[in-house]
């Protein structure tokens, strides 16, 4: 695995992390504070859509693990239907949704970084053993 990819799976999880923060804190801070805003939403969603398609995808090709695809996928319909449908109707959903959608996001960063450890391990096995 590069480390160029093993970084973007740690910006992710990083990102992720903000996403589900955000979506818990701002209903208390947004007494206090006017930062949280639509806008900061979107881009934490954007931001992590772009960086777990480009660490997720390269390393799929590498350990050919569907398990980070699909829950990446799942966290991001979460978090864009929540927003796009959900988000001024029924608020308490909308951050449930968000809240689940980023832990999955983070999660598939995680089962990512694990399944590049162990494509790299069996790999160097695989040498070790046919030299």
């Amino acid at each position: 695995m590069s480390f160029k990819g093993n970084i973007l799976d740690y910006v992710g999880i990083i990102l992720s992390s903000c996403c589900f923060v955000h979506c818990i804190a701002a209903p208390v801070l947004m007494i206090y504070l006017a930062v949280f805003s639509e806008t900061t939403e979107l881009i934490l969603m954007i931001s992590a859509a772009a960086v777990g398609v480009f660490s997720l995808l390269p390393s799929y090709q590498r350990h050919r693990r569907v398990k980070p695809i699909l829950l990446f996928c799942f966290g991001l319909v979460l978090l864009f239907s929540s927003h796009m449908i959900f988000h001024d109707e029924q608020e308490e959903l909308s951050l449930l949704l968000i809240a689940c959608g980023a832990l999955a996001v983070a999660f598939a960063h995680l089962f990512n970084i694990k399944s590049c450890r162990c494509s790299f391990c069996h790999t160097q096995s695989e040498n070790v053993v046919s030299s």
